[in-house]
């Protein structure tokens, strides 16, 4: 039987308990393996406490190539997410800073980039430069959905 609490590191082997890694910033004790990071597991990590504001659009998934169950696999990828796309972005701070925050989940269809993502990140960056703000960008893309 597998423990749900224990995982199992990728590299070295060694099973750590799930909350030592989420103590230890998802990073092995023992090898120093980095886990990949869910985009909540990122914003939670690098911002100032409660001061991420999600920017929310009115954009839409659309399937201009159609390709053949694109939009079923983005509704599934929603529903096992919880996320609408690849890409997060909002305004967050830092340290005390108020900076503009896109952060990508790798989860969603392999953090590829279809038309929603590319709207969000052009919109996360005309409106960085319209008030003037920071950019931060984790990206964890599989590239372009083509």
């Amino acid at each position: 039987l597998q423990d749900s609490t224990l995982k199992t590191c990728l590299r070295c082997g060694r099973r750590n308990r799930t909350d030592d890694l989420d103590n230890n910033y998802k990073i092995c004790p023992n090898c120093s393996y980095h886990y990949p990071l869910t985009a909540g597991e990122r914003i939670w990590l690098m911002t100032d406490e409660n001061s991420f504001s999600e920017l929310h659009d009115n954009h839409q998934t659309v399937d201009p190539l159609s390709f053949p169950g694109y939009l079923e696999k983005v509704e599934k990828a929603r529903e096992e997410t919880g996320l609408e796309d690849a890409v997060v972005t909002g305004i967050t701070k830092i340290n005390g800073e108020k900076v503009l925050m896109g952060v990508m989940d790798a989860r969603f269809l392999a953090g590829s980039m279809g038309s929603l993502a590319g709207e969000r990140v052009t919109a996360a960056f005309e409106k960085a430069c319209a008030e003037r703000l920071p950019v931060i960008f984790f990206t964890a893309s599989g590239g372009a959905r083509m």
